[in-house]
Parts: C-alpha cells; sequence; structure tokens
C-alpha cells in the first residue's frame, strides 16, 4: 500500500471538476498539492498551492515544474487531468479547428508534461504519472468523434510511455472514467447528464486504486 502522506502531487486542471476533487482527497491523504491551471478556482483551498499555468505552453510548464522540483525537492506524483471536450457533433460537422484546441490540451498538453517531468523521475527512477483518460480512448459514441480521437491518441502515447519505463520503478497509471458531471458540459449539457456520475465518486475510487496498488489502469462507470 502507498503511504501518501507528504507525497508531493502536481495536478493540471485541478480548479475545477474531477482534479479540484482529486486535489482535495489527495490533501485528506497528508499530501501536499500543487495545481496547474489557467483556470481560476472558484472556491481556492488555501493548503493547495495554485499556480497559472498553461500546459499547452512547454516552456511555461518547464519552468513551473523546475520551480517546484527546486522548493519542494521533488515531485513524487504527477498527474494528468486537464483536458477539453467539445458539445457531440456529427462526423460531418466535425471541424479541424475544434479538434485541433482539443488535441493542443488532451494530447500535446499531456506530452508537454511528461517531457518534462520525466527527466526528473528517471533521476530519481522514482515517481509516478497518474493520467485521466476517458473511456472514448477505446469506446467509440454517437457525436464523439473529435473528442474520441483526441483521448485515443493521448492513450496511445500513454501506453507507449509504459512500455519504454518497463524495469524501471516509474509507474504509469491510467485512469479511464465514463462521462461525469463536470463543468466540461457546461457549454451544452447532453440529454442524459443527470445519469453522468458525480466526479466525488470518481475521485475516490482512482484515489482508493492508487493508493492500494491494485494495476496500472482502472475503468469507471456508474
Amino acid at each position: 500500500m502507498i503511504d501518501l502522506k507528504n507525497k508531493i502531487v502536481v495536478i493540471t486542471g485541478a480548479t475545477s471538476g474531477l482534479g479540484a476533487c482529486l486535489a482535495e482527497d489527495f490533501l485528506k491523504k497528508g499530501s501536499k498539492v500543487v495545481s496547474l491551471s489557467i483556470a481560476k478556482s472558484k472556491n481556492p483551498d488555501p493548503k493547495i498551492i495554485y499556480t497559472d499555468c498553461d500546459i499547452t505552453d512547454k516552456e511555461k510548464v518547464f519552468a513551473e515544474v523546475d520551480k517546484i522540483e527546486k522548493t519542494f525537492g521533488n515531485i513524487d506524483i504527477f498527474v494528468n487531468n486537464a483536458g477539453l471536450w467539445s458539445p457531440h457533433t456529427p462526423v460531418l460537422e466535425q471541424t479541424r479547428e475544434n479538434i485541433q484546441k482539443m488535441l493542443d490540451v488532451n494530447l500535446f498538453g499531456t506530452i508537454n508534461c511528461i517531457q518534462t517531468v520525466l527527466p526528473f523521475f528517471q533521476k530519481r527512477n522514482s515517481g509516478m504519472f497518474l493520467n485521466i483518460v476517458s473511456v472514448r480512448a477505446f469506446e467509440g459514441r454517437v457525436g464523439s468523434s473529435g473528442y474520441g480521437s483526441t483521448k485515443a491518441a493521448q492513450n496511445g502515447f500513454i501506453l507507449c510511455l509504459r512500455q519504454e519505463l518497463k524495469g524501471s520503478d516509474i509507474k504509469v497509471i491510467n485512469a479511464y472514467p465514463a462521462a461525469m458531471k463536470t463543468c466540461l458540459f457546461d457549454e451544452k449539457k447532453p440529454d442524459v447528464f443527470d445519469t453522468y456520475m458525480e466526479p466525488e465518486n470518481v475521485s475516490s475510487q482512482i484515489l482508493n486504486f492508487v493508493e492500494e496498488e491494485k494495476g496500472q489502469d482502472i475503468i469507471i462507470r456508474n
């Protein structure tokens, strides 16, 4: 079982939704939490360090990660949580511009963070990447071709990373939640929004999975 007390945990997009729930749950376990996000928290927790950081800007990511490493001595867990979604749209109405916006965050934001943090992990031969992906990475759904394709790309990158790290003590844990009630859907809530999972419940399942070292992948559904 992993003792999360005093672990340095960095979470992207921790100012709302699942990211905010994960931040609070890590705090309850005694971890020290840093949030990397361009959005401001509506209910900031004084125990969380909030850092303004656009993960699509690799130089900015490096500057903030380097500062965290120098301040705390190390990062123990890096959570790739930040993501973009778009309202359900038929395949023929998907636009390159819309998909590119999601790719910039869902794929390239994750790549920027991993490529920045990985050398620090490798130097110590320790650390964990906790990646919030989505069941859309491997399950199709009507209207989700744009979002699903970006999550499939993110997932492919992370799975290859895991293979490269075989034999090391660096862990790569992937969480694949189904639909949740988060602010991602503020632009246009799907008709079945009321049936979606509560992010608090998803977060608690992820923390339990990580803490008890139950494996490398967790799929979370209602």
